[in-house]
């Protein structure tokens, strides 16, 4: 049987940065709380009537389902709850603003954060997961809580734990053009252990992602069918829900040259998909300073409260900034300093005041070296 487990979130001060391969640690204490935080919870509430549910997981497992109302320190009653299999967590299921509902990122099988926004006449879906499993667990969440079901979905870019679940939701699908471009590549393809092996020599995909798919499909790879998007669009489009506008707008970077934003305005929130991540297919992985920058810039620019990334969790806008700030120095240290690594490393010791540079930024300073050597 899996179960609810609820847990208490708070988030501590460390973060790598990986793109794809990110991990947050958490301080899962309710009577710690850090009010820069709009997610962290410092009370929760007794039990209510009805709040246990049975469903039927991706796995085709009953699953037994309990919640809990969690009190937010900005008074906002939101459902927060946590699916688990024996002592596997499968998801976080979290209403984040009044429109927006979100399955959390799951990073066991890199399952990206997927999100139902919810106008007066449409639902969008952002991203469709990296499986039908993937998909089918947030549309029997959905189904289960009442909201209406997806009627669009917006690809933020095209790698594969974004968009695998598409044949899942069968629904008109909105993308930039270049994410068409690139999933039309792999169209056809059987995804076999020859096929993937040949793909990362090509630098398609890498070894993380074929082992990610290994675990996330098993046998059961025949079920990978790669869908065209129906709408396509240069560098932005706005999309009208009733009531609810989301500006989707190209902002390219590191990571995938048709990573695109989400802000919707109604709700000051702003999705970013990975675009402030690495480059992580066609080579070693690498930051390029300028355009780390510029697409940080962008994020900054917007009117947004809330941000978004899809494999972090919700920040408001002086988390968000202070979670960033490490790594813009290091960006514009190397923007400064080029591929002088002894410079870059004192000067970035001296801005975060130890006398070592962490790992994980040892680890960045390498990628931007990669960037570096390219420009």
């Amino acid at each position: 049987m899996a179960k609810i487990r609820l847990n208490i979130i708070s988030k501590k001060r460390r973060i790598s940065r990986g793109g794809n391969d990110r991990r947050k640690e958490y301080n899962r204490d309710s009577h710690e709380r850090e009010t820069t935080n709009v997610r962290v919870i410092h009370g929760v509430s007794t039990k209510t009537p009805g709040n246990t549910g049975v469903f039927v997981c991706a796995r085709g497992k009953c699953c037994v389902i309990t919640w809990k109302i969690l009190l937010c320190h900005s008074v906002e009653r939101k459902l927060h709850w946590r699916i688990w299999e024996g002592e596997k967590e499968m998801s976080t299921i979290e209403q984040i603003t009044e429109h927006i509902l979100i399955m959390h990122a799951s990073h066991d099988t890199d399952r990206p954060i997927l999100a139902a926004i919810t106008g007066a006449r449409k639902t969008l879906l952002i991203d469709a997961g990296n499986s039908p499993a993937h998909a089918a667990l947030f549309r029997q969440e959905l189904q289960r809580l009442g909201v209406r079901l997806p009627d669009l979905l917006m690809l933020t870019h095209w790698h594969w734990d974004h968009t695998f679940g598409m044949s899942a939701w069968d629904l008109p699908t909105i993308a930039q053009a270049k994410t068409a471009h690139a999933l039309s590549k792999l169209m056809g393809l059987e995804w076999s252990d020859e096929v993937m092996e040949q793909l990362c020599k090509e630098k398609i995909i890498n070894a993380s992602t074929m082992a990610n798919i290994r675990k996330e499909y098993g046998m059961n790879r025949d079920l990978i069918r790669i869908v065209e998007p129906d709408i396509l669009f240069d560098e932005s489009i706005t999309i009208d829900l009733g009531g609810v506008t989301c500006q989707v707008d190209r902002v390219g970077g590191d990571h995938s040259e048709d990573s695109c934003y989400v802000y919707v305005k109604e709700d000051q929130t702003l999705f970013l998909g990975d675009a402030l991540g690495p480059s992580v297919y066609g080579g070693p992985r690498s930051y390029t300073a300028s355009r780390f920058l510029r697409v940080l810039k962008q994020a900054y620019q917007s009117e947004a409260i809330l941000f978004v990334e899809s494999h972090g969790r919700p920040l408001d806008r002086a988390a968000f900034q202070k979670e960033l700030s490490d790594w813009e120095q290091l960006a514009l240290l190397t923007e400064q300093y080029g591929q002088n690594r002894e410079r870059i490393v004192s000067e970035m010791c001296t801005f975060l005041q130890v006398s070592e540079l962490p790992h994980e930024f040892s680890e960045a300073l390498e990628w931007f070296m990669v960037g570096a050597a390219y420009q």
